[in-house]
């Protein structure tokens, strides 16, 4: 997904939960982050950021991969977009990246 952001211009669009939607107000060391993946056969296709907090009330677990699902899980309703270069800038080369 690409996006126009004020301070990097176009950039691909990181799709996150909720409560991660507004960086500036998250520690950028404290917050843990779960990385979901949809695939598509071997291929990862989709790429999902998430609150640990969020997660766990979906159910979901770090590092989860699952097929891309033909009715889509309502959490994803959810969801916000950031630029990616905002949430790599603020959270830094974290283990999920």
């Amino acid at each position: 997904m690409m996006m126009r952001c004020e301070r990097h211009g176009l950039q691909t669009g990181r799709e996150v939960s909720p409560d991660l939607g507004n960086l500036s107000a998250l520690d950028p060391v404290a917050t843990q982050i779960f990385k979901i993946t949809f695939v598509c056969g071997e291929m990862d296709t989709h790429w999902f950021f998430l609150s640990k907090e969020f997660a766990d009330e979906n159910g979901l677990v770090n590092g989860l991969k699952v097929e891309i699902p033909d009715k889509f899980p309502a959490w994803m309703n959810e969801l916000k977009v950031v630029c990616n270069g905002c949430f790599s800038e603020h959270f830094g080369n974290r283990s999920w990246e």
